[in-house]
This record gives C-alpha cells, structure tokens and sequence, in this order.
C-alpha cells in the first residue's frame, strides 16, 4: 500500500503544472472566499426599479455565481485526482471532497428546483373554507384573463423575464385569451402606481347603467348603477337601497315587480320609453308609490323615514369602469400593469392593479377590473404572481386558534387539512401547526397568516415550498462528517502502522 501511494504521489509531481495550478488549494480557498462575498453583496443589494413585486437582488440569478460554483466543484474534482494519493490512509480525503462535491450538487439541485409560494383558503358565507388547488409562486408576475362566473378556468401568460427586460426596451407581451373576438395585449407596467377608475359610455358593449346623485341630509353620494356588474347593482345606504332596472328588464309594469326585496325601503329606478325618469318606491311595510321625473331634475322622496333628494344625472348605454394609474413616487402602493383590449374595431387600455393572490373573493370585490364583451359575458382581468396546480388539493376541515391559558396571547395555529381522493391516493387528514409543517406530495405547507383576526378567520394563507436536493445535501454532509474523524484519528494509525511494516 505504501509502494501504492508513492507512486501516486511520484505521479502528482509529475502532473503539468497548467493540472497542478488549477488543483490548487490556494485556488479552492480563494473560489470559496468568492463565493461567500458575492452572496453576501446579493443579499443587500437593492433590486432595480421596474423589477416585478417581490423580486429579490438580480445578482442571485446571473452567471458569475453559477460559474464561481462551477469552477469550485472542478478545482476539488481535480484535487482529488492529482493531489490526493489512493489508499486506505488517504480514505478520509475522498470522502471529505466527495462530500463537498455532494453538497455542491445538492445545493444546484435546490436552486434550480426550489419553489415557494403560498395557497389561500377563503371562507364562504356559510362558514365552510373553499378548496384549495393552487399556489402562488414568490417572486414572480402573471396576467390573469378569463370570463367572470364561478368555476370559470383563468388563463395565465408570465410576464416576469418581460418586466425585468422593462428598463431595456418596451412592455410588449400578447395575453392569452379564452374569448375567440377578444385580444389582449400587456403593453405597459408600473412598479407602483396609484389607481383611480371612471365609468364612461363607450364600452365594448350594451351595457346599460344609471348615474344618480342622493342628497340625504349632509350627506351627498354619487354612484354608477349597472345591474350587469356584481359590485354596482344597488347602492345600500342603510336606511334604504337603491336599484337601477334598465329597459328591457321585463314588460312594464313587470319590471315594477322586485325581487328578492330588502326589508329597508326601496327605491328603483327605471327608464321610461321617451327618455325619462320613473322611480318606483317600496316601503318596508310593502306599501308603494310611483314618481316620475326627467334626467338631471330633482325629485324629492321618502326614504327611511327622512326626505332624500334623488337626481338621476345620466343613463349610460355603453357602461363600463376604466382603470388609470400614476405613478407613486414613494413607492408605497402597489404594482400595476396596463392591458391594450381589442374587441372587433373597438379598442381600450384598462390599467390592472396588481394582487397577491387570485381566488373566489374577489368576485365580488369591487377594485377587481372586468371589461363587458358584445356576448353578455365580462372579462375577469388580474394582474398577480404565477400560480400552479397543487398536487392533490386539500381543504380546511378545522381551524383552531390555541392561546395561552388565561391569556389572548397566541401559542399555536392547527389546521386539519382533508386531502382529495386521487386515482392513486385516499383522502387523508394531515395535522398542520405553527413550525410544524405538513407534507402533500413532496410539498411542505406551513402555517401563514390567519385574516382578518385569528379568533374569526375569513381567509388562511399557507407558505408551501418543496426541498429537491436536500438527500444529496444530507448525504454530503455525512460524508464530510464521517471524514474529518478518519483524517484526524485514522489516517495517523495506519500511516504509523505502513512505517512499522516497512521496518
């Protein structure tokens, strides 16, 4: 063996010096010092403006710290083969730099295949939490189209790399689109913008609405009365609601009747075939009355027990709210982007505010941007990180908010978690707590945040990652563990043994 190992090293003297140089240990120390400079340079180094929301420091992703990895991982390959004699004795050195190899790998492994996101579990009105099928990815942007009912499928189109290369040349990204007469490009982006939104009447559509203008006491309100759209089909002061029924909502005097009636007092307001005003006011005790008026004339009613003025200032035939942005200097508000929509002849912009998730609630949510179509649908339009099938979704069956005894202070968030039956797998009941994640496929989901109080929560986001490399990780710092004993203890018992035998 001893004969063995001066061979080897007779061979490493003999190696070029080009081999020794880049088997250097100087060289593998400076690559190491490298390294731990550029990432500690990443890690405070501000992302540039334009950059998606949540984005991390650009020097994460470039190539010198993918190549100072590279040549670090070779220059120990090398080491080994041209430094490092074969032998029992010389054991401990190979698998110290084969761990370091594997440590290396893994760790390219969980860059490259890393995700973190979060899911979000809401709460309907009866209590229950929806399921949960998607995440969102961190650190990425999406645009988000596709029609405004329940269950209907989103198509998504990333637009990360595209508002990175924002500084460099133009926002030019074609949206996919589920409507066949509709297109939709993304043509500009803000990283924080402040939005204000308008109603106009030259939509894309007939949609008809109704401006109206209440002067209750001191208080004076203006709305935009559309029954098309879910947010703007009443005005519920309180006291009293106001509803907007357009022409063709039924034969007259049908469309009088009113269903699904508050208790308050109601006010609906109606077009008549000239052009004029027609409300119809119905009490909370059921009684009824009839007034007419004309566009922009007050007409003075019994609402809630008080006179109210009520003024329908414009009815509008081709409704429809317009979104526009401006920038925010302070950078305190959030992202947007601007959509070019074109439906036949017709063209629009719409400004898309930007969301950190995308789910049932905001349905009915009245910030959310939609654009009516010709074909009675409307185009739900949102601006918010990628997503991905989870995969197997799951649903919560409990949440339970544990305190401290006799305090509010909280000690544990627990979540039962009711995964769906696959075609390869039951359902099953994970457990779920605070640093104590549970496992779906290879998906890890930890406790996030519970809103808008923890006692009472309408919505629960979870933070899910997944952890590719970790083995190879582990198994190299086993490896490096099992070696530093062998060089140190070992290594001298069998060199001290070969110099016995030789004697």
């Amino acid at each position: 063996m001893a004969h063995r190992a001066h061979i080897a090293a007779a061979g490493t003297r003999a190696a070029p010096p080009a081999l020794r140089a880049a088997s250097s240990l100087w060289l593998g120390l400076g690559l190491l010092a490298a390294i731990f400079i550029y990432l500690a340079v990443a890690s405070v180094w501000p992302p540039p403006p334009g950059k998606p929301p949540g984005t991390p420091s650009v020097l994460y992703g470039l190539w010198p710290l993918k190549l100072l990895i590279g040549l670090l991982a070779a220059n120990v390959i090398l080491a080994n083969i041209v430094r490092v004699p074969t032998g029992w004795a010389h054991l401990g050195a190979w698998l110290g730099h084969a761990g370091l190899i594997l440590l290396l790998c893994g760790a390219a492994v969980y860059v490259e295949g890393h995700v973190s996101g979060a899911a979000v579990a809401v709460r309907d009105d009866d209590g229950a939490f929806g399921p949960v099928e998607r995440y969102f990815l961190e650190d990425t942007a999406a645009m988000y189209v596709g029609p405004d009912r329940a269950g209907a499928e989103l198509l998504q189109t990333p637009l990360t790399d595209r508002l990175a290369a924002g500084a460099d040349r133009p926002l030019q990204a074609r949206v996919a689109s589920p409507f066949d007469a509709v297109t939709f490009v993304a043509r500009d982006y803000l990283p924080s913008a402040e939005l204000r939104c308008r109603w106009r009447d030259d939509g894309p559509a007939d949609v008809p609405a109704a401006r109206i203008r209440l002067r209750d006491g001191p208080h004076v309100f203006r709305r935009v009365l559309c029954p098309s759209c879910p947010f703007a089909r009443e005005f519920n002061v309180g006291a009293y609601v106001v509803r907007f029924v357009p022409p063709g909502a039924g034969k007259p005097p049908e469309w009088l009747i009113v269903k699904d009636r508050p208790e308050q007092d109601l006010a609906v307001v109606g077009r008549t075939a000239d052009g004029g005003v027609s409300v119809l006011v119905i009490g909370g005790d059921g009684r009824r009355s009839e007034h007419a008026a004309e566009v922009g004339r007050r007409l003075v009613l019994t609402l809630g027990g008080r006179p109210v003025e009520l003024t329908v200032e414009e009815f509008l035939t081709r409704a429809w709210r317009v979104w526009s942005a401006y920038a925010a200097p302070d950078g305190s508000r959030p992202a947007a982007v601007k959509l070019r929509a074109a439906v036949g002849e017709w063209v629009g912009w719409q400004w898309v505010r930007w969301e950190a998730f995308v789910g049932p609630a905001v349905r009915t949510d009245p910030a959310a941007q939609r654009l009516p179509l010709p074909d009675g649908q409307w185009a739900r339009l949102h601006f918010a990180p990628e997503s991905r099938p989870l995969p197997v979704p799951f649903r919560i069956a409990q949440a339970e908010y544990v305190t401290y005894p006799g305090s509010t202070r909280a000690r544990d968030y627990v979540c039962r978690l009711t995964t769906s039956a696959t075609a390869t797998a039951k359902e099953r009941t994970l457990i779920c707590r605070l640093n104590r994640p549970a496992v779906i496929d290879g998906l890890r989901v930890y406790q996030g945040s519970w809103s808008p109080k923890p006692e009472d929560p309408r919505a629960i986001s979870f933070m899910v990652s997944s952890r590719p490399g970790i083995g190879l990780v582990g198994t190299g710092a086993l490896l490096i563990v099992l070696a530093l004993p062998y060089a140190f203890y070992v290594k001298p018992l069998l060199l001290r043994r070969g110099k016995g035998t030789r004697r």
